[in-house]
């Protein structure tokens, strides 16, 4: 079709207009419903690739980056004709997502292209503070790594909510509710199952049954609040690393930092130099 109508950079509006809702309905709730950047794209990675056959999405983070790279391998190849098209497709699809966390003016500060050939003008004019890199094995953006721990956008005001004491609005579902409540006990030691379900007067089988109806455990909950307060902790100059991780009840600081971590995508050192920084 965009041979034919001569549209060049068809694939790039297609994917403007779709965004991050192509692989599934309820794709940019999952997305706003994860507490980081980083969870809400793993998750969607999960989805698309059990979604979408023959077709991969991923994240890679070279160590000595300041930058995450965002990837998709479309199932053709770069001799497929309509390579370019399905190219723009995916990078605005991949786009969208980091604009539900970001913003809709976010642009990557760097994106790579199969194929050879330059983008049209009117691509080039609406990216213009990105650099294009062609002739690479996968398509992919780059997000810089101090971007990984924001938050998704309010509905409301499509303004970021950091972490401050409140850390959020007043949440009417489940999981947003018990994420709230437990911010007031996260220092406490004993954070069982059989806990939470007194807090919410259920017992822990309808608990967990709810929790899982809404694709999410009591532990993914309880890592979430615990990231809730100890990013706010990071914050504070005179906060060090092991001392928010005894706060949180780790005997082990290694077992806090690779809990922020699966959350984040950095450890807690690398989140509390950039917030600083």
């Amino acid at each position: 079709m965009a041979l034919r109508e001569g549209i060049e950079d068809l694939g790039f509006h297609v994917g403007q207009r779709f965004g991050a809702d192509n692989v599934d309905p309820h794709l940019t709730e999952l997305l706003r419903r994860s507490p980081t950047l980083y969870q809400g794209l793993l998750k969607a990675i999960d989805l698309a690739n059990k979604s979408v056959s023959q077709s991969q999405m991923g994240v890679f983070q070279p160590s000595h980056s300041r930058h995450t790279y965002f990837y998709h391998r479309p199932s053709c190849d770069v001799a497929n004709p309509a390579i370019r098209q399905i190219g723009w497709f995916g990078i605005m699809t991949l786009i969208g997502m980091v604009r539900v966390f970001t913003g809709p003016r976010w642009q990557p500060v760097e994106i790579g292209l199969m194929t050879q050939h330059e983008p049209c003008l009117s691509i080039r004019e609406q990216l213009s503070g990105t650099r294009l890199r062609l002739s690479q094995p996968c398509s992919y953006i780059a997000v810089d790594k101090a971007q990984l721990s924001m938050p998704p956008l309010t509905l409301d005001t499509a303004t970021t909510v950091f972490p401050s004491f409140s850390f959020e609005p007043t949440s009417n579902d489940l999981v947003g509710s018990l994420r709230q409540v437990l911010h007031a006990y996260v220092e406490e030691s004993d954070l069982s199952l059989a806990f939470a379900a007194e807090l919410c007067n259920t017992s822990k089988r309808s608990l967990q049954r709810k929790l899982g109806n809404m694709g999410t455990s009591y532990s993914e909950v309880l890592d979430q609040a615990r990231f809730d307060v100890s990013s706010r902790m990071l914050r504070d100059p005179d906060m060090k690393v092991l001392d928010v991780a005894h706060r949180l009840g780790y005997s082990d600081p290694t077992h806090f930092s690779r809990a922020f971590r699966r959350i984040v995508g950095v450890n807690p050192r690398e989140y509390s130099q950039a917030y600083r920084h």
